[in-house]
């Protein structure tokens, strides 16, 4: 089964309804395209807020000199887990017969991915928004509603994220920031009205508050986001495990994401019924804390 064009690349229903699903996942869930993606098999991972870090300067490695140290103070170590959670769509086979059944099936799967997606968007948010390092609130920015505004705010942002209260530099660069809806709106109409462009990329989220703000690198972000595909139940995880990241279509190669989403379809061995399942297993895994600036 092919759905909405995508190529045939697989001879299998079952499975060419995932490569449908894993495509719509990754168009609705931003954080997918934002930060990279591990493979968790055991779920569980460790989150490191950091403290604050203390070094000299290197020294010449000339005989009886030893290298400086670096010194982390004590920062906050949390235990995390991927979660999963997902739906099911109990359908009739009479339905397959009357030619219903692949339309109610891909009205299933629409829903599932963006409920999911919704409900992972609002995860991850949470889990960044409060672990990621929040602005001095004694450096002072101007109202978002000019563009001279906005970029004498990018310009304090970028030297605040790039340096910590002890003038050491970060490692992180900001070029990309959640906002809410209307604050994006709002940014966007200020930098048009004055014929400007902007230093970041703006991305509107229903789950940032307004007038709240999540600056981070995309280039060198400080999170991962942590997921357990199944083979079992993901062709796309079993070609991942294979090193099978491409596919060959007459159009050309189709390059494959990593496999997000597990679809099942279940005969429950009781009369006239299907049982379709669409399951996500994930969580965002914060790894350094100076890679996200809150404001």
């Amino acid at each position: 089964m092919v759905f909405n064009g995508l190529p045939e690349v697989f001879d299998d229903k079952v499975q060419n309804a995932e490569l449908y699903i894993q495509k719509r996942i990754y168009e609705t869930l931003k954080f997918l395209s934002l930060l990279p993606i591990n493979q968790n098999e055991t779920g569980l991972f460790s989150n490191y807020l950091n403290g604050e870090i203390e070094l000299g300067d290197p020294l010449y490695t000339n005989n009886g000199i030893t290298f400086n140290e670096i010194k982390f103070g004590k920062g906050q170590t949390v235990g995390g887990q991927t979660l999963p959670i997902g739906f099911m769509y109990k359908a009739n086979t009479r339905n397959k017969q009357r030619g219903r059944y692949e339309s109610d099936l891909l009205s299933f799967y629409n829903e599932a991915v963006i409920k999911i997606a919704d409900f992972c968007e609002d995860k991850y948010s949470k889990s960044i928004m409060a672990g990621g390092r929040q602005h001095d609130p004694t450096v002072t920015l101007n109202n978002w509603d000019t563009a001279e505004n906005i970029i004498d705010n990018e310009l304090i942002i970028e030297d605040e994220m790039m340096y910590n209260t002890n003038d050491d530099r970060t490692g992180f660069s900001p070029n990309t920031a959640f906002v809410s809806r209307k604050t994006k709106l709002t940014i966007d109409a200020a930098l048009r009205k004055e014929n400007y462009e902007s230093n970041f990329n703006y991305i509107a989220s229903n789950k940032v508050a307004q007038g709240k703000f999540c600056f981070f690198d995309v280039n060198n972000p400080g999170a991962t986001i942590e997921k357990y595909a199944d083979p079992e139940y993901s062709v796309v995880q079993t070609l991942a495990d294979d090193n099978i990241t491409e596919i060959a279509t007459d159009n050309g190669t189709v390059p494959i994401p990593p496999a997000f989403l597990n679809i099942s379809e279940v005969n429950p061995n009781r009369p006239q019924v299907v049982e379709n399942y669409i399951w996500a297993e994930s969580n965002v895994n914060m790894r350094d804390s100076n890679g996200f600036l809150i404001i």
